[in-house]
């Protein structure tokens, strides 16, 4: 992923963004849609997560999720090309006490609970449930968040200029972005922005005299340049919160997950939302748009233990890896709202911000991003306080597996803590189809699928031709869900004219398309390209490519079915079982399969009535199955039930 994050690249092609008449016109389908739901469903409370009223939900805190990060890019836009609305109201820029040098508190060893229970009586995300009992050892951290007046002496002190303070990875997007302080301060130097696309060259430092009044920043809030308020949180990304930690001394690290709980005052009694601060009105905290900015650091109280923002004015940078808990278990209306970032390239985020609502302001959240991404974000910087063990033990938890990304390989991911000094504790990602995704498992595929001596592929496709004149389907477009290496892809464009292969796997996509482009030069005759594979039989790949028509085919890397895959006369679904919630992906074919057309699933069990409805739905219908042999494999057809019914 590049540095700048503009790219609408999708694996296998460009993504084209609709025109804006379509958006709207979407947006008026789904909100039409939304409210025919709201009307029509019986509220049986309480909602759970297998009511339909959850979609509803996880609708709403979606929204709130792109509220957050909207703000976080209107920042970052021209600000004559945004405007305030009326009664938007920023904070006062300081207490009226000031604010005192931030001091280090100490926090006594502990146990905290991480992780929210499945009955608990609110909405959550999927990362949220599990449960993990973690040992908090004692450790100090700030009173306040790093404030804009502290972070300054980082600044003023070369801390943009100073390789020393980075890791290999923060050093590389400094460079990158020419970064000389925090994205939202404002200079007259003409920094580079974070604007991408047509705004690539617009800087916001462009700081006029009249505003600065003798200082040499100021500050970009949501609509406006305002004078720098100095005790309001800085807000910076995961490289410059460590960096800064490291400029600050050789044992000065972020929070852990753990220990951010550690600093509340919240205990567990029951299973009331009156537990949780989301559902309570007398926070004392910057939270739930209160205000439409930060506040000074030290505007609220602070907690039981004397921690002040432990919730709310900006969210806290922290040194886990962001991973599920124990029997992660995504939910089929969002099979990928979690799991893709499982990846150890994406850090822990906690305590909500200013602008955070609803389920973002619970307890239970926990968001994150990758660490070069900017959000109402800031920190405080914390230590272990040694016991005489050799080393401290903050429990950190961080992503272990490595995972492949398309073109790229397996990015370096180096520990960002010493590890001579700091026990880390390491955690296979809960993401299964990363587990699975090894260059053993796809060499192993690509073997079965392209050098064995099974028909298991010819009987499969010519069972699948069977149905399709059985059912009078026609051949324009198919959908290959589970492509794998991609051979049943290749054998469908002999009958189609076109073919659209997808799977999750990185190394499955990439294999696919690198035997997609030596079959098109092999087609082409000359002198025969590099094989893409140690090891491949050429004689078997030619015989396929004379027969395949590789330009009918496009493979793809996707996490789920989106709008972007349209719709097949055919759509066809293999290896479910790599699959971490096939069910995810059921429930979308009665919008990807062409009126007249058949949805068909392969699978090593028989399908029965009440399989196909739980998976299913009640939008498609099974008309057909029967089983192939060597190796036992069941064959079962659906066509939508409104199809069927028109036809009765």
């Amino acid at each position: 992923m590049s540095w700048d994050d503009t790219e609408n690249f999708r694996m296998g092609g460009s993504y084209e963004w609709p025109a804006l008449d379509e958006v709207i016109q979407f947006r008026r389908q789904v909100r039409k849609l939304v409210l025919d739901v709201i009307e029509r469903t019986p509220l049986e409370l309480p909602i759970t997560q297998d009511s339909p009223w959850w979609a509803v939900l996880m609708g709403m805190e979606h929204e709130r999720i792109h509220l957050e990060t909207s703000s976080v890019l209107i920042r970052q836009m021209p600000a004559h090309l945004v405007q305030k609305p009326q009664g938007w109201q920023y904070a006062v820029q300081q207490h009226e006490q000031g604010c005192q040098p931030n001091r280090l508190l100490r926090v006594d060893p502990c146990m905290v609970v991480l992780g929210k229970e499945d009955d608990y009586p609110s909405y959550g995300w999927d990362n949220e449930y599990g449960h993990v009992d973690a040992s908090v050892r004692a450790f100090e951290t700030t009173e306040y968040l790093v404030t804009n007046r502290e972070f300054l002496q980082f600044v003023q002190g070369g801390g943009y200029t100073h390789p020393e303070h980075w890791s290999v990875e923060g050093w590389k997007w400094v460079g990158y972005k020419q970064s000389r302080h925090p994205m939202f301060w404002v200079c007259s130097k003409g920094c580079k922005s974070g604007c991408g696309s047509r705004l690539s060259g617009y800087s916001h430092c462009n700081l006029s005299e009249e505003l600065v009044a003798g200082e040499e920043y100021a500050y970009r809030a949501m609509f406006d340049v305002l004078a720098m308020p100095w005790d309001w949180p800085v807000e910076v990304n995961y490289h410059e919160a460590k960096a800064f930690c490291r400029w600050k001394g050789p044992d000065f690290r972020l929070l852990t997950e753990a220990e951010h709980h550690a600093l509340r005052n919240e205990e567990r009694q029951s299973k009331s939302t009156e537990d949780d601060p989301a559902f309570r009105d007398d926070n004392d905290a910057n939270i739930s748009f209160l205000y439409g900015s930060s506040t000074p650091v030290n505007l609220f109280p602070p907690s039981k233990k004397g921690f002040y923002d432990v919730r709310g004015n900006v969210w806290q940078w922290c040194e886990d890896h962001f991973n599920g808990f124990p029997q992660f278990k995504s939910h089929f209306l969002y099979d990928d709202f979690s799991a893709p970032c499982f990846d150890g390239r994406h850090n822990i985020i906690m305590g909500g911000s200013w602008i955070s609502t609803g389920d973002e302001a619970s307890r239970f959240a926990r968001f994150m991003f990758r660490r070069h991404f900017f959000q109402h974000a800031g920190f405080r910087y914390a230590r272990s306080i040694q016991t005489g063990e050799e080393r401290s033990d903050p429990s950190v938890r961080l992503v272990s597996t490595p995972v492949y990304v398309y073109g790229m390989g397996v990015p370096d991911n180096p520990v960002l803590l010493d590890e001579s000094k700091v026990k880390v504790h390491r955690h296979p990602t809960t993401n299964v189809q990363y587990l699975q995704d090894t260059e053993k498992s796809v060499l192993e595929m690509y073997q079965h699928e392209f050098e064995s001596q099974n028909e298991s592929h010819s009987n499969l496709l010519n069972s699948l031709l069977d149905q399709l004149s059985q059912h009078r389907v026609e051949k324009r477009r198919a959908i290959h869900l589970g492509c794998s290496a991609g051979r049943l892809s290749f054998e469908l464009t002999r009958h189609f004219d076109e073919v659209l292969a997808i799977d999750h796997s990185a190394r499955c996509i990439e294999l696919a398309n690198k035997l997609k482009s030596w079959m098109q030069q092999a087609s082409q005759g000359g002198e025969s390209p590099s094989l893409p594979l140690a090891g491949a039989n050429a004689q078997h790949l030619l015989r396929l490519a004379k027969e395949a028509i590789p330009e009918h085919l496009t493979f793809k890397q996707f996490t789920w079915v989106s709008n972007e895959v349209g719709s097949g006369d055919v759509v066809l679904f293999t290896a479910l079982e790599r699959f971490h919630n096939p069910k995810a992906w059921f429930r979308r074919f009665r919008e990807i399969v062409n009126p007249q057309g058949i949805a068909v699933v392969v699978s090593g069990f028989e399908w029965n009535e009440d399989i196909s409805k739980d998976l299913m739905g009640e939008h498609l219908t099974c008309v057909s199955k029967h089983q192939l042999t060597n190796p036992s494999t069941w064959v079962t057809v659906f066509k939508r039930t409104s199809t069927l019914s028109s036809v009765r």
